[in-house]
């Protein structure tokens, strides 16, 4: 019951941030041109782990796939 109920805790917080989130894009030419060189129209998106959340709602209707390494930085 207690993982069900921070699931769904978890959840609306989500949906509530998504509601509440507006995004300004800048530089759609530099993604089309990304895009234009694969035969798919696949391009490498790179962002920092603070802006993770926001970044995974601006790109949601987008197909991606997720490629993520080891961070040398937290381990010292």
């Amino acid at each position: 019951l207690r993982r069900w109920l921070m699931g769904w805790t978890a959840f609306l917080i989500a949906r509530l941030l998504v509601a509440t989130y507006r995004f300004r894009v800048f530089g759609h030419e530099h993604r089309d041109a990304a895009r234009a060189h694969h035969r798919r129209g696949s391009l490498c998106l790179a962002l920092w782990h603070e802006h993770l959340f926001a970044t995974i709602l601006a790109h949601r209707r987008d197909p991606v796939a997720p490629l993520a390494s080891q961070s040398w930085e937290a381990d010292g």
